[in-house]
């Protein structure tokens, strides 16, 4: 026992002295004081009055103090903080975001039933705890990586777990409450109604970011009209239906690591029946709060692509030309990639259109996809069906394009509605996209397709019979 106690003893007491020193390190750290927002744009009374007027009305009608600093941020959101002292003990300068994506997705009413929610959770006292969770959650993970994988390590690892549950079960609780104090100032159907367009128009947003505004950033170009373009993938009905089918296909329940309810939640909560149809908009739409509105929103949608690119100098781009600036080389490079694997094929194939063709209808398509998909063939069957026409498709709608336009036949042009269109002189959509999958489907499909290209004489444009 003594050699026991000897032994073990003074370890756990060096244990207790590194998990010490690391959490005051960690603390310490995490204290250091950051930017009030990543990416956005400060506005004040003297640059946006009536935003800044709404904000202040809410405030006062709550009976809280109000920011002091409002900023625009890009997205499809709105949060607050507090920039505490002595780790967020003590209250110190209030921050509200206010999303440019929100502002242009709901009305004015919708907007205040927002700020009202996140000045509750000021008026909650969430704020305050909020810097301790983050801090405690930002310790943790330093502590984390400074142990390792280390005994000591394991047991904060597994604390961690513990500790991200019971706040994101504590947060949640704090949504909820913001919601109810939310309608008894602006009513509950007006906050189940911008609850249900946030969650259509955050889906929006990332579809945007991620379908147009990526590959636009990635050629080196930037669209002048950022914010007019989610406006029209807004009011696209084919787009819309679809966002709201993707929101039926939402998990109706919060897991324990999520930070906010679920959609479904929030508006039960509320009392409202989650299947029903929101209210009708009756206040002007929130945009018209904004001064010189296409000013500020490309000063935040710039900072956005600053930051996203990291200060690479991009091209001012109009949608009229993303087709040929955007679409035309992005599928050019995904095409370039399938035709040169063509040439890694034993015997080696023609690296074109033809030679693509010609693979697939002799049923090459494993030995193609070997030089393409790692572990290609360790995929189950139905899966590489699937992925087969993933990699080949918009490869094979590339080259039929460029070999289209190539012959003047048509060009890209820009879809809110689906994936983009190739069209004729007179703007009547080619089936390209149909081609390409039925070319990349079967063996029998890309022969189909050959002869078809063959017929209209394409091949001839390319100079690749």
């Amino acid at each position: 026992v003594v050699v026991w106690a000897d032994r073990i003893v003074p370890g756990l007491i060096f244990g207790s002295l590194v998990s010490a020193a690391a959490l005051v390190k960690a603390l310490l750290m995490v204290e250091r004081r950051g930017p009030d927002v990543a990416v956005g744009v400060r506005v004040d009374r003297r640059t946006q009055p009536a935003l800044v007027d709404l904000v202040h009305d809410v405030a006062d009608r709550m009976g809280t103090r109000p920011p002091s600093r409002i900023w625009l941020v890009p997205e499809v959101n709105a949060f607050v903080h507090q920039h505490g002292r002595l780790i967020g003990l003590l209250p110190g300068r209030r921050v509200m975001a206010i999303g440019v994506g929100l502002i242009e997705s709901t009305d004015v009413e919708g907007l205040r039933a927002v700020i009202a929610h996140e000045l509750g959770h000021y008026s909650g006292g969430d704020t305050h705890l909020g810097p301790l969770v983050y801090r405690g959650s930002a310790a943790i993970a330093r502590i984390r990586a400074d142990l390792g994988d280390s005994a000591v390590g394991a047991v904060f690892a597994a604390y961690g777990r513990i500790y991200q549950r019971v706040t994101c079960g504590v947060r949640r609780s704090q949504e909820l409450a913001a919601d109810q104090t939310a309608a008894q100032l602006t009513g509950r159907d007006t906050v189940a109604r911008v609850l249900v367009e946030m969650d259509l128009a955050a889906h929006a947003y990332e579809r945007y970011v991620a379908s147009y505004i990526g590959p636009a950033w990635a050629c080196g170009r930037h669209p002048l009209d950022f914010y007019g373009g989610f406006r029209a993938l807004l009011g696209d009905e084919t787009h819309a239906a679809e966002l709201h089918e993707a929101r039926r296909a939402q998990p109706t329940v919060s897991q324990t690591s999520d930070s906010h309810p679920s959609t479904t939640e929030r508006l039960i909560a509320l009392g409202v029946d989650p299947g029903s149809t929101p209210s009708a908009r009756s206040a002007p739409a929130a945009r018209g709060l904004l001064v010189d509105p296409e000013t500020i929103e490309e000063a935040v949608a710039l900072d956005l692509a600053r930051k996203a690119t990291n200060g690479a100098a991009l091209q001012p781009l109009s949608w009229v030309s993303y087709g040929e600036a955007v679409l035309r080389p992005t599928l050019a490079d995904r095409s370039q990639a399938v035709v040169a694997a063509l040439s890694q094929l034993r015997p080696p194939v023609t690296p074109s259109l033809s030679g693509l063709l010609d693979v697939i209808a002799a049923d090459r398509i494993d030995e193609l996809l070997d030089h393409l998909v790692l572990r290609w063939r360790a995929l189950p069957e139905p899966k590489r069906r699937r992925q087969a026409v993933q990699v080949l498709a918009p490869a094979i709608a590339g080259l039929l394009a460029e070999a289209l336009q190539s012959a003047g036949r048509g060009a890209w042009q820009l879809s809110w509605s689906s994936k983009a269109a190739f069209v004729d002189g007179d703007r009547v959509a080619l089936p390209v996209w149909e081609l390409a999958e039925q070319a990349a489907g079967s063996p029998e499909g890309a022969a189909d397709v050959r002869a078809t290209m063959l017929a209209i004489g394409v091949f001839e444009a390319l100079g690749a019979a």
